[in-house]
């Protein structure tokens, strides 16, 4: 592993050819004894429902049995949507919960517009190879299989002294937007750098590390076969794939799913994937000031904890740079646990909790998980100035959203 630290002359010149890069009411436990050994599940075994819950207790049980549930919670319409499985669907049936279907999933041709896995990893290199003042490619680790995970680092001056931030994406595979969101801030930095006077103090003074693709295993298999594909490809060993990349963190892991075929199944053991691993081991040697973790859909900005109804010690620092990001463009913002339901093993909160990190989950507000590519200019005007700002704000307590 390269260590980061330090700046070393792989550090400062490494780029990757491009041949070689060719989303508690009940016990989680109780709710998940069922048998694991159940077939790899494709698109046309899921069904998309909206549940209908009567409180906040009924909606984390049911996160906690392992039905597939969408981060877009209206607390007020008591709505949440989600996809089953005839599993799922019986366990929903079981527990009481109101549901109606909405759509039987069909597999979906990758959407015009977005790029491949291919297309991202050529986008970074050809960033570094005409930006390299500006921008370093580094490998921070391997996909399970073999796939390149790469970090654009943004700033004039590595300087292990400047406030660090982390922007990452990608984690949940069929997640498309955030993907085009990370890769066009990292071309709208350094294509501005000298230009623009305000991105150029920020790119002097900051160290910007941006992974665009967290999961890229799981993005190729849905560019492929599976437009509904969350997980990684992980093979369980039972007939089931995949683990949750944002559920493997080692904080509270042991409260999250158990069981292999569900959607947000944790892993075999708390970073037990190397997904995870990369991140870990990048946030080790940074200690992030700031960090986002873009996902959608439902206009959330989300902090810590995930795993509790209560309130970190450093909840109003979250919240008021939370808000900041919130109220201009109508998203929502609260903590993780009480503005969706308990989560249990994600990075933000291992982030916080290990290096004080202040790390948010951010739900663009894409009504759907892969919109028409054209709702990517409505996230780019809505998350321009909101990124400009985080950067700001890890090195300026009083630094106020900038206006279009």
């Amino acid at each position: 592993m390269l260590n980061l630290r330090k700046p070393t002359a792989a550090l400062l010149g490494l780029t990757l050819s491009i041949a070689a890069l060719s989303g508690c009411g009940l016990d989680n436990r109780m709710l998940s004894d069922r048998n694991p050994k159940v077939a790899a599940l494709g698109i046309a075994d899921r069904t998309q429902v909206q549940i209908k819950f009567k409180d906040k207790a009924e909606l984390d049980a049911v996160a906690a049995s392992g039905v597939d549930l969408f981060e877009n919670v209206d607390m007020e319409a008591r709505t949440v949507d989600a996809t089953v499985t005839k599993q799922t669907e019986a366990t929903l049936k079981r527990m009481g919960v109101t549901y109606v279907v909405t759509q039987k999933l069909s597999a979906m041709a990758f959407p015009a517009g977005y790029m491949t896995v291919e297309n991202v990893m050529a986008d970074m290199q050809s960033i570094a190879t005409q930006h390299p003042a500006v921008a370093r490619l580094v490998t921070i680790g391997k996909s399970l299989e073999g796939r390149p995970i790469v970090a654009l680092r943004i700033t004039s001056k590595l300087d292990q002294t400047l406030p660090s931030v982390l922007l990452t994406s990608g984690q949940h595979a069929r997640e498309l937007p955030p993907v085009q969101i990370t890769t066009r801030f990292a071309h709208h930095l350094v294509e501005n750098y000298g230009k623009d006077p305000a991105i150029t103090k920020l790119v002097d003074t900051r160290d910007l590390w941006i992974v665009p693709l967290v999961n890229p295993d799981g993005r190729t298999h849905v560019e492929k076969s599976d437009g509904m594909w969350r997980k990684n490809r992980r093979d369980n060993g039972d007939g089931s794939r995949g683990v949750d990349t944002n559920r493997n963190a080692d904080d509270h892991w042991s409260q999250g799913e158990r069981n292999s075929s569900s959607d947000a199944y944790r892993g075999s053991a708390p970073f037990s994937e190397p997904e995870t691993q990369a991140l870990r081991d990048l946030a080790n040697q940074q200690k992030f000031k700031i960090a986002l973790d873009m996902h959608c859909y439902g206009g959330m900005i989300l902090w810590p904890p995930g795993y509790s109804n209560g309130l970190t010690k450093d909840d109003a620092a979250f919240r008021k740079i939370g808000t900041a990001m919130a109220q201009p463009i109508g998203y929502k913002a609260g903590t993780i646990a009480q503005t969706i339901y308990k989560a249990y093993g994600d990075l933000a909160n291992w982030m916080y909790a290990t290096h004080g990190t202040l790390a948010y989950g951010i739900e663009l507000n894409d009504g759907r998980f892969n919109p028409p590519a054209t709702q990517v200019e409505k996230d780019w005007k809505d998350w321009k100035d909101n990124l400009l700002y985080v950067l700001d704000a890890a090195g300026n307590p009083q630094a106020t959203r900038p206006q279009s």
